[in-house]
């Protein structure tokens, strides 16, 4: 924050000055004044803008004021919402290309301290060291420390070996995504739509009696610089297509359950696309409906008794991510739930009108 301060005010003695008002003059100020005080390390390489809109109403605490003033000088103001107040995350949507803010950061004053959440899953150290702060600058005061107790009413108690084998996972996971230098996601820019949404194609979930469960329908809305995917589902009543979600169950489950049967490998997959690639070829393969992120305990449940599970991760951060997500549920190793009874459905000509 101090070397940000002192370019702006190096850049005005040589006669320009950014563009800032007076009101923001007097808002960088302020900020200096509460860096000073909170002895914030200089912020990441290249960090620049205008800061405006502080909110220093003494009821948010000075974790609250800290945080929000080193974003906006970094990133820009944030926009108040319900319960956020929502700033670019410095993280991955610092590339100076348009993006829909997904940091969020909001004052709790029961703990004294400002919460700091990336609804993209960055890390909050990594979120704060790029605006040259640290995870204890969340707190209005560091909670004093006991130190002939373990931990002490009101303080978080240490996680427990479940919850440190999650954090080891996950751990993994992002040392994959690094190793892998896997670019951090952002939605292209396609413009305005110019036509309306047409089904692509449909994709059917049957019960293991080969009834049919639900569908999920992929479409696409042409838009000025490419296509818009989106997919929807509808769940078949017993008399007709609601557009509604259905039960839990692996894609293909009917060649699924032939293929445990009879020994072979399992692959898992991340869409149904994938299913059919692997299924051309000779594979048996499944996946769960709706993508990334969407896979259950209640999945994993068909897959019991299975000799070899294969999961297929695709090559970016969602995919790593969900094929964890899917390996951690295999580990458990749970018991297939009975089958359904059969009944008998018509052919599926398209989604509900």
């Amino acid at each position: 924050m101090d070397r940000f301060l002192d370019n702006v005010e190096h850049n005005r003695a040589q006669g320009w000055d950014g563009g800032l008002d007076e009101v923001q003059r007097r808002s960088l100020h302020q900020a200096k004044a509460l860096t000073e005080s909170h002895r914030v390390r200089p912020p990441h390489p290249g960090a620049a803008g205008a800061l405006i809109g502080m909110n220093h109403d003494p009821a948010q605490g000075r974790s609250w004021q800290l945080i929000t003033a080193a974003l906006t000088a970094t990133m820009g103001p944030g926009r108040d919402r319900a319960r956020w107040t929502m700033f670019l995350c410095p993280v991955h949507e610092a590339d100076g290309q348009h993006h829909n803010p997904s940091l969020g950061v909001r004052y709790d004053p029961a703990q004294g301290k400002t919460i700091v959440r990336c609804f993209a899953h960055c890390d909050d150290e990594d979120v704060l060291d790029r605006v040259g702060l640290r995870v204890r600058d969340m707190w209005d005061r560091l909670p004093e420390r006991n130190p002939n107790q373990p931990y002490q009413r009101g303080q978080r108690r240490p996680p427990s070996r479940a919850q440190q084998e999650q954090q080891r996972r996950v751990s993994l996971v992002d040392k994959a995504i690094d190793y892998a230098r896997l670019p951090i996601p952002s939605k292209p820019d396609l413009g305005d739509a110019i036509g309306p949404t047409e089904n692509v194609c449909g994709y059917l979930y049957r019960r293991p009696d080969g009834g049919e469960e639900g569908v999920v329908v992929r479409h696409k809305t042409p838009h000025e610089h490419g296509d818009k995917k989106s997919f929807t589902q509808a769940h078949w009543t017993g008399t007709s297509w609601e557009p509604t979600g259905f039960a839990p169950i692996p894609y293909r489950l009917p060649e699924l359950l032939d293929g445990m049967q009879t020994g072979r490998e399992i692959y898992v997959v991340e869409g149904e696309k994938d299913v059919g690639r692997a299924m051309d070829a000779g594979q048996v393969a499944t996946c769960n409906a709706m993508g990334a992120g969407s896979w259950t305990p209640e999945h994993a449940k068909w897959l019991h008794g299975a000799g070899r599970v294969i999961v297929v991760a695709d090559r970016d951060r969602p995919g790593y991510h969900h094929a964890a997500k899917v390996a951690e549920t295999l580990d458990r190793r749970p018991h297939r739930p009975a089958n359904h009874p059969a009944v008998s459905t018509p052919r599926y000509e398209g989604p509900p009108q």
